[in-house]
C-alpha cells in the first residue's frame, strides 16, 4: 500500500512543479519521473507493467540521468550550486530508486504469476 500511495504523490508532486518552471528540461524531467512512477506503482500493486528487461534497462538509466540532472544541471542553472534543497529532494526520491530496483531486479514472483 505504502508504494502505491507514494508513487501518486510523487506523481502528482512532480506535475505540479511544471506550475513553477515549463522548460523543455524539466517537463522532460518529469515524464522521466512518472515512468518511474509507473513502475513503482506496479511494484506496490504487484502488476507486471511493460516487460522486465524495460524496467531493468530503465532502472540503470533513471538513476544515471536523475543524478547528473540533481547534481550537475541543476546547480548550473540555479547558479547557486547544490543547497539544501537540492538534498532534501535527493532523499524524498531515494525510495523510488528503492521501489523502482524491487520491481525490476527482485520481482520475479510477479513475472511468473502472470505467465501462468
Amino acid at each position: 500500500m505504502f508504494w502505491k500511495i507514494y508513487s501518486i504523490f510523487i506523481a502528482v508532486i512532480c506535475v505540479m512543479t511544471l506550475y513553477y518552471s515549463f522548460t523543455l528540461l524539466d517537463v522532460v524531467w518529469v515524464l522521466l519521473a512518472i515512468i518511474a512512477c509507473i513502475g513503482v506503482y506496479g511494484y506496490g500493486a504487484k502488476k507486471k507493467l511493460f516487460i522486465e528487461s524495460f524496467w531493468k534497462v530503465y532502472f540503470i538509466f533513471y538513476v544515471i540521468i536523475d543524478q547528473i540532472y540533481n547534481w550537475i544541471v541543476v546547480p548550473k542553472i540555479d547558479a547557486k550550486g547544490f543547497s539544501l534543497q537540492s538534498l532534501i529532494g535527493l532523499l524524498f526520491f531515494i525510495p523510488i530508486y528503492i521501489g523502482l530496483y524491487l520491481y525490476s531486479y527482485k520481482n520475479s514472483n510477479i513475472n511468473e504469476k502472470i505467465t501462468e
